[in-house]
């Protein structure tokens, strides 16, 4: 029941129920796409983006499928220049909740739906790029598993050079990095979550090499074609 609730009285400059929703509710989005509310009008005034901003943003994949189900474009673009002209995939990447293993389960569905990994935002940043800044592993391991590509950005920084330089800020400011971890900056977690991510990238290649091997051949003996070791 809507319990006389419709989504029309609502002043969409202070409050937004699509957007609000998309946060963390699945159902009342159905709810209130039945009513008819447009499922991609931007997010109220001071808060950027659209609907599928906030669901991954929020890291709320039923929400968000729901949203790229219903035809949301998985490459919309914030509403707000400034606020740095990003994507669902951005927006993901940079929240704070990209250390979740739902915000995975949402950048599977947004590319499942098209979305584009090499989309830059206004730094050049591509969706790794921020999910390295940010020193999310899984996310960052399921973007390269997916084809992301190793792009560098506006001023040369690969994924794990930006992840370097964010690590750098948070150990200025006394912060934790990444942000998944205490609230103080620990220089040997900073130091070990920076290594595992330089080698995501190759330790991605070997898994699909292996798992690409015919049971017999072990991944060990491609280091030597024609050798057995």
């Amino acid at each position: 029941m809507d319990h006389g609730f419709s989504w029309q009285s609502a002043n969409p400059e202070h409050f937004n129920p699509v957007f609000s929703a998309a946060g963390f509710s699945r159902a009342l989005l159905e709810r209130l796409d039945a009513q008819g509310a447009p499922l991609e009008t931007p997010a109220p005034r001071l808060v950027d983006g659209f609907p599928l901003h906030a669901a991954a943003g929020h890291a709320c994949e039923p929400a968000l499928r729901f949203l790229l189900e219903r035809g949301s474009n998985p490459n919309i673009v914030s509403s707000v220049e400034d606020a740095g002209k990003a994507a669902p995939l951005h927006t993901l990447g940079h929240s704070g909740n990209s250390h979740k293993p739902e915000a995975a389960l949402c950048a599977r569905a947004l590319v499942e739906f098209g979305a584009d990994l090499s989309q830059r935002d206004r730094f050049a940043h591509t969706p790794l790029h921020w999910a390295y800044a940010e020193g999310a592993e899984i996310l960052a391991e399921e973007l390269i598993r997916l084809g992301s590509p190793w792009l560098t950005d506006s001023v040369g920084n690969t994924p794990s050079g930006l992840a370097e330089v964010y690590c750098g800020f948070a150990e200025e400011e006394g912060r934790a990095w990444p942000r998944n971890t205490e609230t103080f900056f620990d220089p040997l977690a900073a130091k070990a979550t920076l290594d595992r991510l330089a080698a995501l990238p190759a330790r991605v290649e070997r898994d699909a090499l292996a798992n690409a091997l015919p049971p017999s051949i072990s991944a060990a003996e491609t280091v030597a074609p024609g050798r057995r070791l």
